[in-house]
């Protein structure tokens, strides 16, 4: 089974949201990304190359992976209250 990572990416001078990418290690995709430029232009790099030419682009970007956090959260039957 892979393990999805999301990237989530932000303006470097705002960090302002800018769309997120979704990455198994092998494939990857863009969501809700807008920059049509960006797109293009990276269209086919291997995921730690984008991630480096991502500056580029005045992006910068956070990993979110699974985790025993993460996890945690989804669980069924988990809540706030912890009962």
């Amino acid at each position: 089974m892979k393990t999805m990572k999301k990237y989530m990416l932000y303006d470097m001078d705002t960090l302002r949201y800018a769309g997120h990418i979704l990455s198994d290690g092998t494939q990857w995709e863009y969501r809700e990304v807008e920059d049509a430029h960006l797109l293009s232009t990276t269209a086919g790099m291997p995921i730690k190359a984008l991630l480096a030419n991502l500056v580029c682009f005045g992006l910068v970007y956070d990993t979110l992976e699974p985790g025993p956090v993460a996890d945690a959260f989804s669980s069924p039957g988990n809540n706030a209250s912890g009962s």
